[in-house]
């Protein structure tokens, strides 16, 4: 047993049942994996108290120094990946160009970009025929784009613009504009706390987290104001978390009790207010169509299962996320999912294939 396990919390050296919940994978296990999917916050990091989880850093940096190829896919949907991993760089995280950085925020930028591209292929081809379902986070390749553009005969420049509205952090806006609007110039992106009254329909919302101490009642105001206006709107959420009970408050409110916020302030201004119901949600667990761009990227061979493990903390969306892209999982009972939930039931642990207190028992 290593002498590392000592630092632990020490909660889980006097637990009864701990030998019960908890299954560790062995050595021969870990080297089935071609790919380690961490999810952040709960796993690496506790970013309401923003400091390193104990031994999450020598934990990861010990399994890169292995060999083993690893990526990071997080609902942060705040900071741009190049932002988030400058963080865990500086707390000592040894992250280099091979180590992937997935943000919910990346995840809503080629959300926007598909549409942005499927709006310009089915605008000018009536022989491409278009899904409402690839106008939502579906990946779409620059060379399965170009092979579009290639088959349809009357590809003309498209003139009406898309007009999408941002409802969160003014970093989502900007990293968002300085992405899109470079390279699409009919695309205009509104931010909620700039501009009241868009000079043009939106075509879709986004509605990414918003900082509790960042005017938040007047943003939801204003957002109440936008969705009255547009009714019909296509509203994309950043991410779908919902912050379980059993954790503390933090600084800022996710999607979707954001919305719930604007819902409930639309109804008591308005009877007749109602939220627009077609939301498109990209983050975990909705992204398992981009396990094909890990295959690809990771060399990997996908066969009965794919050589991966998710390492999450949140079992709606961590595990789902794994269900969904059939690999197997290990569930971290640092964040979000604590041994309470198993020991009352309300998480089934039966198909999860390994349960831990922490990171570390993976590589300590």
């Amino acid at each position: 047993m290593s002498s590392n396990f000592l630092l632990r919390p020490f909660r889980w050296l006097f637990s009864n049942n701990i030998s019960d919940l908890i299954k560790r994978p062995s050595d021969e296990n870990m080297k089935l994996y071609k790919l380690l999917i961490f999810s952040l916050d709960g796993v690496l990091i506790d970013k309401m108290n923003s400091k390193v989880l104990p031994l999450a850093v020598e934990t990861f940096n010990k399994l890169k120094s292995i060999g083993y190829r690893m990526c990071i896919i997080t609902n942060e949907c705040r900071y741009s990946p190049k932002r988030v991993r400058k963080d865990l760089v500086f707390l000592g995280f040894d992250l280099d160009s091979s180590i992937d950085i997935i943000t919910a925020s990346s995840l809503t930028l080629i959300s926007l970009t598909n549409i942005l591209k499927w709006r310009h292929v089915s605008n000018n081809s009536s022989n491409i025929s278009s899904n409402p379902d690839n106008l939502s986070s579906k990946y779409i390749s620059r060379k399965s784009y170009n092979n579009m553009l290639n088959e349809a005969s009357d590809i003309k420049p498209v003139v009406s613009a898309t007009h999408f509205g941002i409802i969160g952090n003014v970093n989502l806006y900007n990293y968002l504009r300085n992405s899109i609007c470079k390279k699409y110039r009919n695309a205009h992106l509104y931010y909620i706390e700039d501009c009241i009254n868009p000079s043009r329909k939106l075509d879709y919302i986004v509605v990414g987290s918003v900082n509790i101490d960042n005017n938040l009642d007047k943003i939801v105001e204003n957002s109440v104001r936008w969705f009255r206006e547009n009714s019909t709107v296509s509203v994309i959420l950043a991410h779908s978390d919902i912050m379980p009970e059993n954790r503390k408050s933090v600084k800022y409110i996710n999607p979707i009790p954001l919305i719930n916020k604007i819902d409930e302030l639309g109804k008591s201004l308005d009877k007749d207010f109602k939220m627009p119901s077609d939301k498109i949600a990209v983050g975990k667990p909705y992204c398992s169509e981009f396990i094909d761009k890990f295959i690809e990227r990771y060399d990997l061979k996908k066969e009965e299962k794919l050589p991966a493990l998710v390492i999450g903390d949140d079992y709606n969306a961590d595990m789902k996320f794994a269900f969904s892209a059939n690999c197997d999982k290990c569930l971290v009972l640092s964040g979000n999912t604590q041994i309470s939930d198993i020991e009352s039931k309300k998480i089934n642990t039966d198909d999860i294939e390994f349960v831990v207190p922490d990171v570390s028992y993976l590589g300590l």
